[in-house]
């Protein structure tokens, strides 16, 4: 095997219960949002900076824009020089001597918070004169304006902030350690103060090993309870796909999702030199506890009569509940079956089509259009639910292009096919394939195609 180059991280979020009476947590989360929302005021009146500035330019401006510093002196003249001693928004009108660690912290913060609305921003603007164009043709051709009823975003507030400890302001957390310092107000100077956490229901469900590292805790609030979540990361040694694709006797997990009532996935393990070394049929009788074509159904009853829904207004939200959450059941019960695959065939490249652009078919209407609607964001969950678990486990996991792989013979790669049901016949070599092993091996072998035309390229 190749020398493994390629380090990847992947990130867990443990969430915990503070309990006991944090007044000390809450009376620094006042103080936290104050200053948030204190610089977040302090960007707004400077708006026209804001799109030039990254977080190391930023946190330099907004700091002279705020903080009072006295000049020095030159020790040869004797004269003043620097400083900064009267800022046009002084924070020590809000928290005098407040810390510099946390100050950063905040203006990091309050940055990122105003970029994204800025962005958000200037991509309803774009919107907005898209419309108008539109209309003004509409208009010209006898036609009624497309009305443009959206509202633009608006600018953030530290409402609901929670507070983000970095470095030097936490310490002493462990994956079973029950008790967490963090440095808060205590009412007259920062310091640490040891607090005790409880684990949720979802964090008792996680198995993290010593592998994991911490790296930072945030605290916020929600319906008076304390929440302490927990970031822990865990970097892995994979392959790079054109390194693997050199490596002596490379295998992929083919899989072609059907996402049928029977069986979710059909997977093949094939070599590059073609050969298909093992076939699975992947099926999930035991996690369809819901059935969602039935959920469909009656969703499409209860709809049928209501005509026109008003704007705002969503009908059948708990049966719509209940089909996000099966299948969400299903893309999570079908992913962690696939990487288990891999592992058990040392397979270290999974392999999919890519239909994440792929929409419903625009000619189909009802029940079946919904069918296909849902078809396709529960292969996206799949694929997306599959990457984050073969990464902490370094697998890799490619996507190809799905042009011909149904219709394609995997032996002789003609496409002088026929296809009914589960059943693809070739008219040019006469064999008889299943169709969806027939699309996971066409699927593994579009891969090897790809690596070895990129190859080709580098090597010209």
């Amino acid at each position: 095997m190749p020398v493994v180059k390629n380090i990847i991280s992947t990130k867990q979020r443990i969430g915990r219960f503070i309990t006991g009476s944090p007044e000390m947590i809450r009376r620094t989360e006042e103080i936290y949002r104050a200053v948030l929302g204190f610089y977040l005021d302090v960007i707004h009146d400077n708006l026209d900076k804001l799109p030039g500035w990254d977080r190391n330019s930023g946190t330099r401006a907004l700091e002279r824009l705020t903080v009072r510093t006295e000049p020095r002196m030159n020790r040869k003249t004797g004269k003043p020089f620097g400083g900064n001693p009267n800022p046009p928004y002084p924070i020590d009108a809000v928290w005098p001597k407040f810390p510099a660690y946390l100050r950063r912290v905040i203006i990091a913060k309050a940055i990122g918070m105003a970029k994204s609305w800025h962005s958000n921003y200037q991509r309803w603007l774009r919107k907005k004169e898209r419309i108008q164009n539109r209309n003004e043709s509409r208009v010209a051709e006898g036609k009624k304006p497309i009305p443009f009823d959206e509202h633009p975003p608006k600018y953030p507030a530290a409402g609901n902030v929670g507070i983000t400890f970095y470095k030097g302001d936490f310490k002493n957390l462990s994956l079973k350690a029950n008790t967490i310092q963090l440095k808060v107000w205590d009412g007259s100077d920062w310091r640490f103060i040891t607090v005790e956490v409880e684990p949720t229901r979802h964090s008792r469900k996680l198995h993290l090993d010593d592998s994991w590292e911490m790296t930072v805790p945030t605290v916020y609030e929600r319906e008076g309870i304390f929440h302490l979540v927990t970031a822990f990361e865990k970097k892995s040694n994979v392959m790079k796909f054109t390194d693997y694709y050199r490596s002596k006797r490379p295998k992929v997990l083919a899989v072609d999702l059907n996402l049928g009532r029977k069986n979710r996935a059909v997977c093949a393990l094939v070599g590059k030199d073609g050969t298909v070394h093992k076939v699975r049929h992947i099926g999930l009788t035991a996690c369809n506890t819901t059935d969602v074509h039935h959920l469909l159904g009656l969703i499409a009853r209860n709809v049928s009569g209501l005509g026109i829904v008003p704007k705002g207004h969503r009908p059948c939200k708990k049966l719509w509940r209940k089909v996000h959450a099966a299948n969400d059941n299903y893309a999570h019960h079908v992913s962690k079956r696939l990487v288990d695959l891999a592992m058990e065939w040392d397979a270290r490249v999974i392999v999919f089509e890519n239909l994440k652009h792929f929409r419903p078919d625009r000619n189909k209407h009802g029940s079946a259009r919904m069918r296909q609607r849902i078809g396709y964001w529960l292969h996206r969950r799949v694929m997306k639910y599959t990457t984050y678990k073969a990464k902490a486990r370094g697998i890799l996991v490619a996507l190809i292009s799905p042009k011909d792989t149904s219709a394609r013979c995997s032996l002789c790669g003609s496409l002088e096919t026929s296809r009914a049901g589960n059943i693809l016949a070739c008219r040019n070599c006469g064999t008889v394939h299943n169709s969806h092993v027939n699309a996971a091996i066409n699927i593994g072998m579009a891969w090897f195609i790809r690596e070895e035309k990129r190859l080709q390229q580098k090597s010209a």
